[in-house]
């Protein structure tokens, strides 16, 4: 997320609260005129219902910007587009790791190509997920690697948290000459499941539910094992007669086809963090 010694570089005044009650969240936009944004996408998408609850009118608010990070979603364009239509303000993805973010060090690009990556603050490498000291050519998917090149404190050098990505270097319309991410951070490589021989991830799920309209915000990916076979089921809350839609949905965005369990809305877990979506029951 964004730093407080970046923000403050700029001349900003920061309220940096942290995980505390969501309310408290969003009493410096209705008090004090915030701005600027930054969380978690499933975050920002869980205070879209605690304002309603509220009656606070966050399109009416002072917020016009949106840093979103810490996990997929903020380059998912139907997650993207719940946060800025929700909040009426825009949506940049600052990347998905807080520790090389002491200033910020990726962003989202306003031409809709990828997340910029700022290489002369923090180095990043798309590499083997098999060996991490493996190059591997602009385009291919693998594990992201961050290096620190200017920090003296606690520097980073070839930090890996586990992120799944692939790297674009050619001319941006923004005019940027940085490398970027075209889809931002794919995934975490430990989220990664083979469910009959397809991979498959929470940010793919993720892709193909915010394409149906009238589904909740928050869904959950249970595997189970049936004989020698891992199974998927994926829960999400709306009305029974989106089962179809959703189930169509899935199989156009995965490849194979998912059972579908719709629950009234309220019933699943509300993200307050960084969201975890997969139950493994096997």
């Amino acid at each position: 997320m964004v730093g407080a010694q970046g923000a403050e570089r700029i001349g900003a005044t920061l309220f940096p609260l942290g995980i505390t009650e969501s309310k408290k969240h969003l009493e410096p936009i209705t008090r004090l005129g915030s701005t600027v944004f930054s969380a978690t996408p499933s975050y920002c998408i869980h205070l879209l219902s605690v304002a309603e609850q509220l009656g606070v009118d966050l399109p009416a608010s002072t917020v016009r910007h949106l840093l979103v990070g810490g996990e997929p979603g903020g380059s998912l364009p139907g997650t993207a587009r719940i946060i800025a239509d929700g909040w009426g303000a825009t949506v940049a993805d600052a990347g998905s790791t807080s520790e090389m973010d002491s200033f910020q060090t990726s962003v989202g690009c306003e031409h809709g190509t990828g997340t910029h990556l700022y290489t002369d603050e923090v180095l990043i490498e798309v590499v083997s997920a098999e060996d991490l000291n493996a190059p591997i050519p602009v385009g291919v998917r693998g594990a992201v690697v961050y290096t620190h090149l200017w920090r003296d404190s606690q520097p980073m050098i070839r930090f890996a948290p586990g992120d799944e990505s692939y790297l674009a270097t050619d001319p941006c319309p923004c005019g940027r000459t940085y490398p970027r991410l075209p889809e931002g951070v794919l995934g975490r490589l430990d989220d990664m499941l083979v469910i009959r021989g397809a991979n498959i991830y929470p940010s793919a799920v993720e892709t193909a539910l915010r394409a149906v309209p009238g589904l909740g915000p928050e869904f959950r990916m249970r595997v189970t094992r049936r004989g020698a076979l891992d199974e998927l089921t994926v829960e999400a809350e709306g009305d029974q007669a989106l089962r179809i839609p959703v189930e169509e949905a899935l199989k156009r965005v995965l490849g194979i086809r998912v059972p579908v369990l719709l629950q009234a809305p309220g019933t699943l877990p509300e993200t307050t963090f960084k969201a975890r979506r997969v139950v493994d029951d096997r």
